[in-house]
């Protein structure tokens, strides 16, 4: 029995005494009034929700809202919590269907999850990040996408200014590039993540 059925039962019992004539000591109707006034003032608690794992959500956007996608980003990342999930299908699925709920998707905008970068590149196609877990995604033209881990704001955004001229001249299906070109995507990111100490490994 809960404390609201234990209540309302000594509430009818207290009812069912007035009816029938019992004089209740003035020190118990105190004594109940207080209990009552008390379970009263206290709020309702919503139930728990489960939290969401740290890069759940970048998990989800880049697998672009696909279920079975997402499962096989769950078992290429290499984070025991995240990879816990795949163990758990209760939590699993009620992770998907919040996340489904809860985080938007915008296909059309994306590859992978992945939208494109801001300026065009013969190397890079786009690349999304989470600060929360620092981790950064990047897609590349040929279509694979790989994960770099411990990737920190700062070199984050040192990359985002793509400052970083290009040391190469050349040129592909995907675009041209020359040395000393400035705007350069893959520059900058040979030259901030690339080169870093971040590990990384290819997930899709």
């Amino acid at each position: 029995m809960d404390e609201e059925q234990l209540l309302d039962q000594i509430a009818q019992i207290v009812s069912q005494l007035e009816q029938s004539g019992v004089d209740l000591p003035i020190e118990l109707v105190q004594q109940l009034s207080q209990i009552f006034s008390e379970a009263a003032s206290v709020p309702v608690q919503a139930s728990p929700q489960p939290q969401t794992p740290i890069g759940a959500e970048l998990l989800w956007v880049l697998a672009n809202g696909d279920r079975s996608a997402f499962l096989s980003y769950l078992k290429t990342i290499d984070d025991p919590e995240l990879n816990a999930l795949l163990q758990d299908s209760g939590r699993l699925n009620s992770l998907v269907e919040n996340l489904s709920r809860n985080v938007p998707i915008q296909k059309k905008l994306t590859r992978d999850g992945i939208p494109p970068a801001p300026l065009q590149s013969s190397n890079v196609y786009g690349f999304l990040y989470d600060d929360k877990d620092r981790r950064l995604f990047v897609r590349f033209n040929s279509g694979a996408v790989y994960s770099y881990d411990g990737v920190s704001p700062a070199a984050f955004n040192a990359f985002t200014k793509f400052s970083t001229p290009a040391k190469t001249t050349g040129s592909n299906e995907f675009g041209r590039w020359w040395r000393g070109k400035s705007g350069s995507v893959g520059a900058a990111f040979y030259e901030h993540i690339r080169k870093g100490p971040y590990e990384y490994q290819r997930v899709a």
